[in-house]
This record gives C-alpha cells, sequence and structure tokens, in this order.
C-alpha cells in the first residue's frame, strides 16, 4: 500500500521541476499502513519516477534572439499561398509568412495568455509526446472534428484519463486522429480517480504552483469520466482567468521576440487567448556580403539585386567604443542604396549620400593581409564630437552595441550546449552585420522626394541579411532550397511560467 501512496505522489507531481520534487514528503495519512484499504488506482505502479505526458517547459527554450528584436518585417505573405505537404506541413521558400494557428492549451491549471506575455519556440517533449503529436498533425486531414475536441482530447491525454472511460463522442474522434496503439497506450497508462481523503492530503502537502495544476488535472479527469460536463466547465478547470504573477523560473521575454526553429526558419507567435496564435515564420533568401581589408563590410546584396555599399573615410581616424575596445566606428564618406528598377529590370534605381553616417566594426581577430593605412584625422565637425545630434546619435548607438553583442554572446552560450563551439570571431562577424545595418539605416532615413517609400522597403529587405547570417553560423542554410515545416511539433512556451504553454497546429482560421 506504501507503494501505491508513493507512485501517487511521483505521478501527480512529475510535471515540477526536479529541486521541487526532492523536497516533497508525502503526508502522514492515518491507517497507513494498516487500516482501511485505499480501492487500487489503475496505472500508478507505471507512473513511479515517469516523466509528465507534456514535460515542455521555459528552460527547453534555447533558441531565441534578442539580436533580432527590432526586426518586425511588413512585407508578410499568407502562408496559405505555400504548397502543403505530409500532415498539412508547409513546404515554405523565401520569404516571410503569416497564419492564424489553432492552438491548444498543454498545461491545465494555469493562466492563459496576457497582455505582453511574450512566448518563445521549444520542442514537444513528455512521455506522450508521440501521441500528442499525432493528434495535432491528423487533425489537419479532419477540418470537420471541433477544434474543441481536439482539446478535450489534449485534456484527457495531459490528465491520464483512460480512453475508454471518455465520451462516446469524443472516442469516435479520437479513433479518427489515433491509432490502435497509441488507444491502448492511454487506457493502459491511465490514472483513475484517486479517493477524497488521500487526494486532499496529498494535496495540502504539494507547493502552490504545482497543487494548483495537479489538482486541475484531478477535476479534468473526473469531468472527462462523467460525460456530462460542459466545455465551459472543463475550460474553466484548466485555463484559468485574470491576471497573474511571474512563476519560479521566469524570464524576460518581449512580445514578437524570435526564436531559431530546429528546420533553419524563424519564428515567433502572438497568442490571442489559448486557442488562437498568429505565427509568423520567415526564411531567409540568400545574400552575398563582402569586407575589406580591415574586416569592415563594404557592401550586402541580396538575390533580388537589392544593394548597399558604403566606402568608408580613411581621413577620420576611427573612435573605439567607451567599455569595448575592440568594437571601433569608422565614418562613412558614401553609402549607396541600389534596386532594380521596377518598369524595367534590366535597369536600376539609386539613392547616395555623401559624408553621413558611420558604423561600429570589431577589430580583427585575424590576421589581415594588407591592411590600410588611414592617413591623419582631419577635422571634419559632426563625426565623433560632442556637438550635434551626432553626438547623441553615438551614445544611444554605442549602448545598443554594447548590449547588442552581449545578448548574441548570451545566445550562443545557451544554445552551444548542444552543438559546436563558435569563435569569438564569428559572433564579432554577426555582430558587425547588425552594425552596418544600423549605420547605413541611419544615414539613408528621412530621405526626401519619390523615392522614401522604397529606401524603406530596401532596408526591410536588407535586414534579412541578418537572418540569413544566422543561419549560414547555425549551418542551417542551403541558398536556393525550400524547408518543410510541420507546427505538430512546436509548443510555444511563455516567460512567465504561470501562464499556458500551447500547443501548435497547421489548422488555421
Amino acid at each position: 500500500m506504501r507503494r501505491i501512496l508513493m507512485a501517487v505522489g511521483v505521478g501527480l507531481v512529475a510535471m515540477a521541476p526536479l529541486p521541487v520534487m526532492a523536497q516533497l514528503r508525502l503526508p502522514n495519512i492515518p491507517g497507513l499502513p494498516g487500516g482501511v484499504p485505499i480501492p487500487p488506482v489503475p496505472g500508478l505502479g507505471e507512473l513511479m519516477g515517469d516523466r509528465p505526458p507534456v514535460s515542455t517547459s521555459l528552460e527547453d527554450a534555447k533558441t531565441e534572439l534578442p539580436l533580432l528584436d527590432d526586426y518586425d518585417p511588413q512585407r508578410v505573405a499568407p502562408a496559405s499561398q505555400l504548397r502543403r505537404g505530409e500532415h498539412g506541413s508547409f513546404v515554405v521558400v523565401p520569404g516571410v509568412y503569416e497564419y492564424e494557428a489553432q492552438s491548444y492549451c498543454l498545461h491545465a491549471g494555469t493562466h492563459g495568455p496576457g497582455q505582453g506575455d511574450g512566448y518563445l519556440y521549444a520542442p514537444l517533449l513528455g512521455k506522450r509526446e508521440t501521441i500528442v503529436r499525432r493528434v495535432l498533425q491528423n487533425s489537419v486531414a479532419h477540418p470537420d472534428i471541433p477544434q474543441r475536441d481536439i482539446q478535450l482530447l489534449l485534456w484527457a491525454i495531459l490528465s491520464r484519463t483512460r480512453f475508454n472511460d471518455l465520451s462516446s463522442d469524443l472516442q469516435a474522434a479520437g479513433r479518427r486522429l489515433l491509432t490502435r496503439e497509441d488507444i491502448n497506450d492511454l487506457n493502459g497508462g491511465a490514472l483513475g480517480n484517486i479517493p477524497p481523503e488521500v487526494q486532499r492530503r496529498i494535496f495540502a502537502e504539494l507547493p502552490p504552483a504545482v497543487r494548483q495544476v495537479v489538482q486541475a488535472e484531478a477535476n479534468l479527469r473526473s469531468l472527462l469520466t462523467r460525460g456530462n460536463a460542459s466545455y465551459a466547465e472543463m475550460e474553466r478547470i484548466a485555463v484559468l482567468a485574470g491576471e497573474v504573477g511571474l512563476g519560479e523560473g521566469s524570464r524576460e521575454v518581449p512580445t514578437g521576440r524570435w526564436s531559431m526553429h530546429p528546420s533553419g526558419l524563424f519564428i515567433r507567435y502572438n497568442p490571442s487567448g489559448y486557442s488562437r496564435t498568429k505565427v509568423q515564420f520567415a526564411l531567409p533568401d540568400r545574400y552575398t556580403i563582402t569586407r575589406d581589408t580591415l574586416g569592415r563590410i563594404t557592401s550586402v546584396t541580396d538575390s533580388q539585386g537589392y544593394r548597399s555599399e558604403v566606402v568608408y573615410d580613411d581621413r577620420i581616424a576611427p573612435r573605439p567604443h567607451p567599455t569595448d575596445p575592440q568594437l571601433v566606428a569608422y565614418a562613412f564618406q558614401s553609402v549607396r542604396l541600389t534596386r532594380p528598377n521596377p518598369a524595367n529590370r534590366a535597369q536600376t534605381e539609386q539613392v547616395e549620400v555623401q559624408n553621413q553616417g558611420w558604423a561600429f566594426t570589431h577589430a580583427p581577430r585575424r590576421a589581415a593581409s594588407n591592411p590600410v593605412t588611414l592617413a591623419a584625422a582631419l577635422p571634419l565637425p559632426g563625426f565623433f564630437t560632442a556637438q550635434g545630434d551626432r553626438y547623441w546619435d553615438w551614445a544611444r548607438r554605442g549602448r545598443e552595441a554594447y548590449d547588442q553583442q552581449q545578448a548574441v554572446r548570451d545566445y550562443w552560450e545557451r544554445f552551444d550546449r548542444a552543438t559546436r563551439d563558435r569563435s569569438a570571431q564569428d559572433i564579432d562577424d554577426l555582430t558587425d552585420l547588425g552594425h552596418y545595418r544600423d549605420g547605413v539605416e541611419a544615414a539613408t532615413t528621412g530621405s526626401t522626394g519619390d523615392r522614401v517609400g522604397w529606401i524603406a522597403d530596401h532596408h526591410e529587405r536588407q535586414r534579412g541579411a541578418l537572418l540569413y547570417a544566422i543561419c549560414v553560423l547555425e549551418e542551417r542554410c542551403e541558398p536556393g532550397s525550400s524547408r518543410t515545416y510541420d507546427p505538430s511539433g512546436d509548443v510555444a512556451v511563455p516567460g512567465n511560467t504561470s501562464r499556458q504553454r500551447l500547443g501548435q497546429s497547421a489548422r488555421g482560421f
């Protein structure tokens, strides 16, 4: 009997972080062992030490990209224009796409998404990850099955409810989405209703956040086996309403932050409640980036012929960053933007500015051949002086450059635990591209005339070069190739651990 009680404890708190689990102690329930026996509960013995059905957490979100926090593309195409592959997956060609996805609660007993909550990509993990994914995948081929029935089936899986104890309608939907082996698995690993007295005693010993979740799962299990509860009743239990503070292990994640997806895409989530999520994903175009012998970027060109190029003014001595001596600012002598003429692709249009702008560049860590010798500095007002607007631009961009560098280093530190090491030069090269982009945009923004619109479009296209550089560094880019994106293996996890994690699907609204 004591073995059964231990199994109840482990089964109920399996979703808690290990440090919390280690501190849990079962209550001293009078009459045990000996005394009044507890009715047998199916499946308890199998739950000892097991992972929960879905275990994905914020700790599994390791590919967020703060470097792209200012990347908010305006040229976004509907994902509906993409060809569909197996299980409704998207066959993605270079570009930025979005769709309103049907999403699902995968963390019963927590609060729904709130205003300002940022979400990140994490993989679907847990003991029932294959079954959960199959439900989400196969739902695309059965658009007649209501989203609510799919959610109820997922809640049954999360709460370890026997499949055969579900309503006949829900079983009918489940048989269309699952294999016979899946159903046998769900029946064999189920957890029956725990006697109320035992439940009260055990739950009283759990930390509040853990108790909230396991109580919700127990209540869902009871309602699902009862068979006549309304969806609204179960939703109130699974998805808590109202405001909530930061949960343990939370971290700051701004709305709209991009993550790197294993397929080589860039992805971000913006949920409207737990059942609807706007998903944006991007596959970068191919870019060509050139540098001079000092390692400074001199041009960026995409496959469509959009090009930015700069000439540095080496009469002006470079100025080092105040806190990072490896980061040096160089003045521009000229900046030129070029694009194909929309009316005649054989021709080009250009905008050029003189003696405006500058960019940070890292002093090359690798040996440079035939280094450029800088001429004596000439006093040109406005560059790197404490006079006028450029001083404030220097101060602002200097802070941003430093923060950007730290964000990239933090990202590689987390991500490299599972992949190859990146050299300091790799990181410098990547962040230099961001500094170059900032410098070119600052120098050419505000240009007047009928070219203002295409200059803004040009800037957005050039921002895609940063995505391409990240993709190359991750060794995930194959220029000119398409990618297959299947959302069913993805979980959108919030920076606030008190809120819902959301399963994704290729079913849209």
